[in-house]
């Protein structure tokens, strides 16, 4: 989503750059880690960005070039305009002192019941990829993060439950 690309400040300059063209090369698209990771089983780039292409099919936002040699926003980008409109800054709150084993998507059906999640950031160790403790979450508006704040702070939501053998369960 749009949501996303305004934090990644490496694929948003990258657009910026592209100009009126709001194109990205997919050799570029293809070395994000997380794509590296999902298309690892195929063999040949040709098969991943076939699969990338069946992915983004139904996409309002971008799509993959005939000859697969970029990728190309369906629509104007301009990030700055977005973040006055949003306020982006008062939409997004933080958040501590979640269970040990929270995951991302815990945390997002948790906090999804106050609101519209647009985006999690939950920072991860490097060595075991395991959550720092924290997180960045931002709604889809400034009364809605309001409102998580007023809701989460010094409490403890009911949904995080620990089973009998100490795991957390949702």
């Amino acid at each position: 989503s749009d949501s996303n690309l305004y934090h990644d400040s490496y694929l948003s300059n990258l657009l910026l750059q592209s100009g009126k063209k709001l194109e990205v090369s997919s050799d570029i698209i293809l070395e994000f880690s997380r794509l590296k990771e999902l298309l690892a089983h195929l063999p040949d780039s040709r098969e991943k960005l076939e699969l990338v292409r069946s992915a983004v099919s139904d996409s309002s936002i971008v799509v993959l070039s005939k000859d697969m040699k970029v990728f190309r926003r369906k629509q104007a980008f301009k990030k700055e305009e977005y973040a006055k409109k949003t306020k982006l800054e008062n939409r997004t709150i933080y958040v501590e002192n979640f269970p040990e084993g929270t995951t991302h998507e815990i945390l997002a059906a948790v906090l999804a019941k106050i609101g519209k999640v647009l985006y999690i950031n939950m920072p991860k160790f490097d060595i075991d990829k395991k959550p720092k403790g924290f997180a960045f979450v931002e709604f889809s508006s400034v009364e809605e993060s309001e409102n998580a704040i007023k809701e989460l702070n010094d409490s403890y939501p009911e949904e995080f439950v620990y089973s009998k053998e100490g795991t957390l369960a949702f």
